[in-house]
């Protein structure tokens, strides 16, 4: 299994842990899977993300929730959702966790292939102080955790996942949060607190 995280889809996950930085957040993600005819040749790519939670991440009733709407709104862009991103609580947590897998193996079983993202922290910590004194040649990070299902549909060990783009994500970090991007992203949560706010985020990023 190979997955890689296009450089908006990363940059949003980044704006929503940067704007709950004291909390974990979680979201769905939208983009292309391709089955090589087994599961080592399975590739998924990750184009964008739907924000969900941040203060109430282990209720499982709203990512279930959230869920239908994001397979809506993935098919009519053409796409579908393939897979569920967390960034945790705990800087040094880079599991999935109970939750994480239970979302992770529903969205797998509407989605065969999906994965289950976490952030891992300590690789981001790592690449924004290498980044910050060599911009232009900061080199394709692997920021995240990728977790697969197996044949029986159980999330597995995780594996590396690739980040398209690298060289730009630091510079369009540092912009967007500067700008108050961050605080401009709304998650399935703000929504349902502010019908009148968008949590497909359409207009985020230019």
């Amino acid at each position: 299994m190979a997955c890689r995280v296009d450089h908006p889809a990363a940059l949003k996950i980044l704006l929503h842990a940067a704007k709950y930085p004291v909390t974990g957040v979680n979201g769905f993600l939208i983009g292309r899977i391709e089955n090589g005819g087994s599961e080592a040749g399975v590739k998924v790519q990750v184009t964008d993300v739907l924000p969900v939670l941040h203060n109430y991440v282990t209720l499982t009733p709203m990512l279930e929730a959230a869920l239908p709407q994001a397979l809506q709104h993935a098919s009519s862009c053409g796409q579908q959702v393939v897979g569920y991103y967390q960034a945790n609580e705990r800087l040094e947590d880079r599991e999935l966790g109970a939750v994480g897998r239970k979302i992770a193996e529903k969205v797998h079983s509407l989605s065969k292939g999906s994965v289950g993202l976490v952030l891992d922290a300590q690789a981001l910590k790592s690449y924004l102080k290498y980044a910050e004194t060599n911009p232009q040649a900061a080199p394709e990070t692997p920021l995240f955790q990728a977790w697969s299902c197996d044949a029986r549909g159980q999330a597995t060990a995780p594996a590396l996942a690739a980040l398209a783009d690298s060289p730009r994500l630091y510079g369009a970090l540092v912009e967007a949060t500067t700008a108050g991007v961050h605080r401009r992203l709304v998650d399935f949560e703000d929504h349902l607190q502010d019908i009148s706010l968008d949590w497909l985020n359409p207009a985020l990023l230019p």
